[in-house]
């Protein structure tokens, strides 16, 4: 990331900030012209970026500055107290930096000037300027408070503005910051590597060897020619009845695998069949090339991040044949992209939910009335997605068992004696004896377990150990940037934020909540009749944390 783009990024993060906190405001650059007409917002250079919260640099406040700073060349982040003049500055601002200073965790002092780093252990940007602005901000106002300093070090509103409004105006006429299409250039990313990858398998023929090369044949005529290459790395035609060779551009194959159109100065004959073998071998990946080794899966995560939406796009990837870290990063982005499966995908997907009547004769098998009110053993869902998984005509296909809360079940109870059989490494080897038909019975490794539960269930503490072992756990946490009005982007990021500090991390409210708000209205509806009622839930008892968090969103209790 650029340094240009992080004053960006921090901006931005800064803003959205103000939306929730109209009276909160920061130091914005000044001068020179050059450094702001380049980007640079805050204070820095092309090394760092000082982003201080109160009045720097003016008759009142000369020497003494807070600052969030940013090193690039180190790729670190810390808090920077500085106020080196003490001669210059009243009692009451010294107490309120030496009580700022012992407020931090850990510090360094540098060079014995009264200059303080709390250097932070993590290197995520936002994650540690969301500590600035909520823990340590929160602190730097109750001491101003406290040292009657308020007035001379917050920077007024109107002050601000005119700096804010200079920079939108710079940032119109410039425009400076066009986002990248990212999936268009990864796109772009793979169809060069491709190429790449097909001139690597090329032979080098830099004499014009006759019947050299990797042969082909041209679409209409069906004429044989050779493909090779030089030093140079061009892919290079020759027909098969002829001395002469033809540098094919490798842009041709590009604009082919973009828009399946070629130039007509291009002889298509010749690279129609170069490129389909190119798309063939490495642009398109045979699905049986990759497997998932890991069989168990349980999403988890607090209310409304995705989890059960999320099943789908896993049983499609898994099903296309990704590998375990394209899988589990595609899931761990959780972006708003609905995956509809097709009949045949359907028919091998089965879904059930889990709860405390539940049992393993609803599972695997047991005894049940028939409609003739005869007791005959009955094979449960577990049971019968096995059975046609195993069948040698679907060995190569993969089959799907969704459990929707499968923490609310009592898994002993449920699973029974095939606990064990559900492992990857015990998988279509070990077999058992059912207890109800005599049956022998088996797991087949082509069966995808993938169960889903809330984390903030208090159940999930007393999780089955052997549950625990036996499934990979993925990990899902609300995706901000799936949420459009602006407003309430600001508030999901804000509630989330002071309920990891109360309560944890394990209880942020999900984005799901928040992404079908278009006005003010709708998200006014949703705080009242979605979001207090769980806020309610997740402080039940303590009514003063819960008041202060309502006032967050301005519903009365």
């Amino acid at each position: 990331m650029s340094v240009i783009e992080i004053h960006e990024n921090i901006l931005n993060k800064l803003l959205e900030y103000r939306e929730i906190d109209k009276n909160f405001t920061f130091y914005l650059r000044q001068r020179p012209e050059e450094k702001l007409s380049q980007g640079y917002w805050f204070l820095g250079n092309e090394n760092y970026v000082n982003v201080p919260l109160f009045k720097v640099g003016d008759k009142d406040n000369k020497t003494q500055t807070v600052g969030f700073v940013y090193d690039l060349n180190n790729n670190k982040t810390f808090i920077e107290i500085v106020y080196k003049n003490i001669k210059d500055i009243k009692d009451n601002e010294i107490k309120f930096y030496e009580e700022l200073v012992s407020f931090l965790p850990k510090k360094e002092q540098k060079a014995n000037d009264n200059r303080y780093w709390y250097i932070f252990e993590k290197v995520d940007l936002i994650e540690n300027l969301e500590y600035y602005l909520y823990t340590f901000r929160d602190k730097c106002l109750d001491l101003l408070n406290k040292y009657q300093l308020t007035e001379k070090y917050i920077i007024k509103n109107d002050d601000f503005n005119m700096k804010l409004n200079k920079i939108i105006e710079i940032k119109n006429q410039n425009k400076l910051f066009i986002k990248t299409d990212k999936k268009k250039l990864k796109n772009e990313m793979i169809i060069i590597e491709a190429i790449e990858n097909f001139i690597n398998e090329l032979e080098l023929n830099e004499n014009n060897i006759p019947k050299k090369g990797m042969k082909f044949e041209t679409i209409k005529q069906k004429k044989e020619y050779y493909v090779y290459t030089n030093k140079n790395r061009k892919i290079i035609t020759k027909p098969l009845d002829g001395d002469k060779q033809f540098s094919q551009p490798i842009s041709v194959f590009e604009k082919y695998f973009k828009t399946g159109e070629i130039n007509k100065d291009n002889d298509s004959s010749y690279i129609i069949p170069i490129a389909e073998y190119i798309k063939e071998n490495y642009l398109e990946k045979d699905i049986k090339k990759t497997k998932m080794n890991i069989k168990n899966i349980i999403l988890y995560g607090a209310p409304g991040v995705g989890k059960t939406h999320n099943t789908n796009k896993l049983i499609s990837l898994i099903d296309e044949g990704k590998s375990e870290k394209e899988v589990f990063s595609a899931i761990k982005e959780n972006i708003n992209e609905t995956m509809i499966l097709n009949d045949d995908l359907k028919s091998r997907m089965k879904f059930i939910t889990f709860h405390q009547s539940f049992g393993y004769e609803d599972f695997i098998e047991g005894f049940r009335p028939n409609n003739e009110g005869n007791i005959k053993i009955k094979k449960g869902i577990f049971h019968n997605i096995c059975t046609e998984a195993i069948k040698e005509e679907n060995k190569d296909k993969n089959y799907y068992l969704v459990i929707d809360e499968i923490n609310r079940g009592n898994i002993s109870k449920i699973f029974g004696e095939l606990i064990t059989l559900i492992e990857e490494d015990k998988r279509d080897k070990i077999e058992v004896t059912l207890p109800y038909s005599k049956e022998t019975f088996k797991v087949p490794s082509n069966l995808f377990i993938i169960g889903t539960m809330n984390s903030t269930d208090k159940s999930i503490a007393l999780i089955d150990i052997a549950l625990r072992r036996r499934f990979t756990f993925l990990k899902m946490s609300p995706n901000l940037k799936l949420i459009e009005y602006k407003k309430a982007k600001v508030l999901c990021r804000f509630l989330n934020i002071k309920i990891s500090k109360t309560i944890g991390k394990d209880y942020k409210i999900g984005h799901s909540y928040f992404m079908n708000i278009s006005n003010e209205n709708d998200l006014n509806f949703v705080l009242e009749y979605k979001i207090t009622p769980l806020l309610e839930e997740y402080f039940y008892g303590n009514k003063e944390q819960l008041d202060q968090i309502l006032k967050i969103i301005r519903v009365s209790p």
